[in-house]
């Protein structure tokens, strides 16, 4: 059987009575399908409905006998009811299958009962996947209002003025204020010293006078005291 799968799968070409052919594919699939439904084979009917090319599923399932088409639509409608995106491949055989036998399962009381239920599937899972769509709408139109108003709202890098705190314009106050006290302090030193000097000055000049009196007044004496000794 895996050989079987294998020559689908690959077109390998067998020789028959030296004559090179292909072997036809959909027969090869549609007995495989057939085998898979009767035995039940999990892994064979995986193998046959994994398929996905809309010719070969429309030719396959036009070759199955009225008999087997029921058993189709059962193993389609209990595949159906997993969850996932492994869905999509059962969706369009279950699509082929309503195409190719349509006159059939009108008639047939026992597919009705097995359609309705799928048709409310579908209905579900449409109305949540509609939901589904607005909420991601509606989602990305609020994330692309709040990323523009992000965008208006953002600060420049550098800063339009600078605040400075009274602590700052207080400090500087202290500072040219003792600036000033120093300068202030320095000139009244230096007044203090020049005027200590020039007292010094006047000091030292009227000492220097009273010397000269004195020596005056020395040699006065000394005269008169010549002039009594001469008498």
């Amino acid at each position: 059987m895996e050989e079987r799968l294998q020559a689908i799968d690959t077109a390998a070409i067998t020789r028959a009575t030296g004559d090179r052919r292909e072997p036809p594919r959909v027969d090869n699939l549609s007995q495989l399908l057939l085998q898979g439904l009767q035995s039940n084979d999990a892994k064979l009917l995986n193998s046959v409905l994994q398929r996905t090319d809309e010719t070969l599923l429309r030719n396959t399932v036009q070759r199955l006998p009225v008999s087997s088409i029921l058993s189709l639509l059962k193993e389609l409608h209990k595949r159906m009811h997993s969850r996932g995106s492994g869905v999509y491949p059962y969706m369009k055989w279950t699509k082929a299958l309503i195409s190719a036998h349509t006159c059939y399962l009108m008639t047939c009381q026992e597919a009705s009962t097995l359609l309705l239920p799928l048709l409310e599937l579908l209905e579900a899972r449409t109305e949540v996947f509609e939901k589904v769509c607005k909420l991601r709408g509606r989602v990305d139109l609020i994330m692309t209002q709040v990323a523009a108003r992000h965008r208006e709202t953002e600060l420049p890098s550098e800063p339009l003025c600078v605040i400075q705190d009274e602590s700052s314009d207080d400090e500087d106050m202290d500072v040219d204020q003792e600036s000033s006290e120093g300068e202030e302090k320095n000139i009244w030193e230096l007044s203090e010293e020049e005027g200590s000097r020039s007292e010094v000055g006047e000091r030292s000049g009227a000492e220097d006078d009273d010397d000269d009196g004195g020596d005056s007044a020395i040699e006065n004496s000394e005269d008169e005291l010549d002039d009594s000794d001469s008498a």
